[in-house]
């Protein structure tokens, strides 16, 4: 399909090759945990595929950058949610994964982007997408930044928890943690 091809596209340019799919497999079993229907729990697979596709219309250059961005350039790279669901609202019946792609970065205490929303204002797909999506990239190698420790990363998580993520997703995304990689909880407990 050429969105997921689309989506490949952007995870090569930010060198995180399948990072989208882990995005998306790991909102599926999320979306499971939360008991989401089978519509729902779809949009969310495939909202989470598909979160960073407005990242094609971002200057490869700032994608790439192996130092931090500056304010201009970050006020750049915050357009990337609103550029991906644009293209999405132009196919037929792809409206509330749009609206996911767009709501991705806004964080459920307020104060994300692009709209400010926050709590239940942000759709469930999105809020799954925003932990998932921020779990895979802190676990990875970034331009300017080395990837975090599992137990850092988990860590990160639990102190999002109601100011950028949405606690019963966290706790769900914990669960589903739990039962992938064993002790996962106990290291997130220790840091």
């Amino acid at each position: 399909m050429l969105l997921e091809r689309m989506a490949d596209e952007v995870d090569a340019l930010e060198g995180e090759a399948a990072r989208s799919r882990e995005v998306a497999r790991l909102a599926g079993l999320v979306a499971d945990r939360l008991d989401l229907d089978p519509e729902r729990r779809l949009q969310s697979v495939v909202a989470a595929r598909l979160h960073d596709l407005g990242k094609l219309k971002i200057p490869v250059e700032l994608l790439t950058k192996p130092g931090p961005l500056t304010r201009d350039e970050w006020a750049i790279v915050y357009t990337h949610p609103e550029r991906g669901a644009a293209l999405l609202r132009e196919i037929p019946g792809y409206e509330d994964v749009a609206r996911a792609v767009a709501e991705h970065h806004e964080r459920y205490g307020g104060f994300g982007y692009p709209s400010g929303k926050h709590g239940d204002q942000i759709c469930a797909e999105a809020r799954i997408i925003s932990v998932c999506a921020a779990w895979s990239a802190m676990r990875s190698d970034r331009p300017h930044r080395p990837a975090r420790s599992l137990s850092r990363a988990l860590a990160e998580l639990r102190i999002g928890a109601g100011a950028q993520f949405d606690p019963e997703v966290v706790q769900a995304f914990f669960e589903v943690a739990d039962i992938e990689h064993g002790q996962l909880l106990e290291l997130a407990a220790a840091a």
